[in-house]
């Protein structure tokens, strides 16, 4: 295949020398020019010999530099020739977006191109883990791990004292890579596990929420934190046990409209919203139609809106809060950058040490299988499936709320059937009143309880309108709010 070095003949923008590329041609159709990240005075090249003059005062660290491009090059052209990998796979690699020299270099390249801040780090950590145990320290080829490398870290891993569980993540993020590689052309054998490789999963333990055990921790809830953490469970709960991650996605763009096939669900106690989960996120998979009930979900939402822009709207993460005049936007983070997910971590640790000092037993995550739990047992498998976004059916996930089908309804019945059962809508009349005791007692900002609360009796009672405050900076941080009521806004339906 020719493969040409060259100098650009544009120079660049700023230091006005030209990049040194190169010309893959395999035909007309599979031609490509990569641009190096060299830069050179157009005086220092032999134009006749496609080279790096020797006068060049960094021409040996030049040449190392441009081994490294050759080295891919001639890696990738056999592959490519092989018809093991495509054209474009090829010029990925020799831009360096992938690179399948070892499994590390490949999870710093394809895998963190391709997925999730949060699936990468997963899998670095689980491949770092598996070299250490090993007592591997270089570069680890695919063809490096065999049989036997496996069954020796299955070995010391036990020897270490490490629980089955944490051995069955790592053995299952490593083999996730392998597969990756294997789709992308990278390598073309299965990961052959010896037989039984897997350990015994050790049961979690944990018992079902109940209503007066999260009654007994709101009662002991008594810092803001605390008191925060409860609404965050509980939101998950009503929202079919939510992942934690997905609400930073969420906010009224989601709400369904007005001229849209949905709009026969939308009313005056509740209106839904089109949302595809974050751990689905690289797959194609239909969305979820989850309804969202006045109360108690709605009230739940404007508090805890309200209660995390008061702890960061003067902090450096002030960018962190959602939009002031979007209901359903409590943060405003990216999980797919470093600066978002490690904020999405910090926050959701702080909230799982919180709950833990109220509601020892139900860490945040149980939300999502206490959901799931009491769903089963006012509906069918299907059903609690479908709800909480495990089913493999999208097509009848998407009918959810499409139509008024028996299988609609039931999925409606059943999320109602789970909240009345949970009694949620006591539990958030319970926490609205816990937080007016905390800003009694100045647990927690004055403002909460004039912005957030719009009724304390959700049959119709209390009103609470605006106190006065000191907070004179967090009314300025509203100021695109114009003193109007929150919830006095009405919602696209």
């Amino acid at each position: 295949m020719p493969t040409r070095l060259g100098l650009y003949h544009r120079p660049h923008k700023t230091t006005h020398k030209k990049h040194l590329y190169f010309d893959l041609q395999y035909s007309r159709k599979n031609r490509k020019h990569i641009h190096t990240s060299i830069l050179l005075d157009e005086h220092f090249w032999d134009k006749n010999n496609r080279k790096i003059k020797r006068s060049h005062p960094n021409y040996k660290s030049l040449r190392e530099a441009i081994k490294v491009y050759e080295q891919r090059i001639e890696v990738g052209e056999d592959r490519f020739l092989a018809r093991q990998i495509s054209f474009e796979q090829f010029a990925s690699l020799v831009e360096g977006k992938s690179d399948i020299s070892s499994v590390d270099r490949y999870i710093d390249t394809e895998i963190q191109r391709s997925r999730t801040v949060g699936t990468y780090k997963d899998y670095a950590w689980a491949f770092n883990t598996f070299k250490v145990h090993l007592g591997i320290k270089k570069p680890l080829k695919f063809e490096d791990i065999t049989v036997r490398m496996l069954k020796d870290f299955k070995r010391l891993y036990i020897e270490a004292g490490r629980s089955n569980n944490s051995f069955n993540s790592v053995v299952d993020k490593i083999r996730a890579v392998y597969n990756d590689a294997k789709d992308n052309g990278v390598v073309y054998k299965e990961l052959q596990f010896p037989r039984n490789y897997k350990l015994p999963k050790t049961p979690t333990e944990w018992t079902i929420c109940t209503f007066d055990e999260f009654k007994n921790a709101i009662d002991r809830a008594n810092t803001h934190r605390q008191w925060e953490s409860l609404c965050m469970w509980l939101l998950s709960f009503c929202m079919r046990g939510m992942y934690f991650a997905d609400f930073s996605s969420i906010s009224e763009n989601d709400i369904i409209g007005d001229n849209d096939e949905y709009q026969t669900w939308c009313t005056d106690k509740e209106f839904v919203i089109k949302h595809r989960r974050h751990k689905v996120k690289r797959r194609m998979s239909q969305p979820m139609f989850i309804r969202i009930d006045r109360y108690p979900t709605s009230q739940l939402f404007l508090m805890l809106k309200f209660s995390f822009a008061s702890r960061y709207w003067n902090t450096a993460n002030r960018d962190m809060v959602g939009d002031i005049n979007d209901r359903l936007s409590i943060y405003s983070y990216n999980l797919n950058t470093d600066k978002g997910d490690k904020f999405h971590n910090e926050m959701m640790n702080s909230y799982q040490k919180a709950i833990r000092s109220v509601l020892p037993n139900q860490p945040m995550k149980n939300a999502r299988k206490c959901f799931k739990t009491i769903a089963n047992r006012n509906g069918t498998r299907r059903i609690a499936d479908l709800l909480i976004g495990h089913s493999s059916d999208t097509q009848q996930n998407e009918l959810s709320y499409n139509d008024n089908t028996y299988l609609a309804q039931e999925v409606y019945d059943t999320h109602t059937k789970v909240l009345q059962e949970f009694r949620a809508d006591d539990l958030c009349e319970l926490l609205q009143k816990k937080l007016i005791s905390l800003v009694e007692k100045n647990e927690a900002p004055a403002m909460l309880t004039d912005y957030s609360l719009e009724v304390i009796d959700k049959k119709g009672g209390i009103y609470l309108g605006k106190n006065e405050t000191n907070q004179k900076g967090f009314e300025s941080y509203f100021k695109s709010y114009n003193d109007l009521r929150f919830y006095e806004k009405d919602i696209p339906v």
